[in-house]
């Protein structure tokens, strides 16, 4: 999976989200079409819910939660793949 940087989409200290033309472009840039299905997750949820969020309110219409996060995927032992990952749709 991904990595998607939060700062993409929202912008610190008070985490609003981006203006819509910020936010079509990083969709663009990272891969992500209205059509396909996104599952987040994080080592802490809280930022990948705010994700979540900003993706439905940009037209993605299944975007998913990962129970538990990266650390649920891990101490299960799922495999874990590294290096970059090609991000065209």
């Amino acid at each position: 999976a991904p990595h998607i940087n939060t700062d993409d989409f929202e912008e610190g200290p008070l985490w609003n989200r981006k203006s819509d033309a910020e936010i079509e472009k990083s969709l663009l840039s990272n891969g992500i079409t209205s059509d396909m299905t996104v599952v987040l997750y994080g080592d802490d949820i809280t930022a990948s819910a705010r994700i979540a969020l900003i993706l439905k309110y940009a037209g993605v219409e299944d975007v998913r939660l990962l129970d538990g996060g990266f650390t649920a995927w891990k101490d299960a032992g799922f495999e874990i793949a590294t290096g970059g990952v090609d991000k065209t749709p």
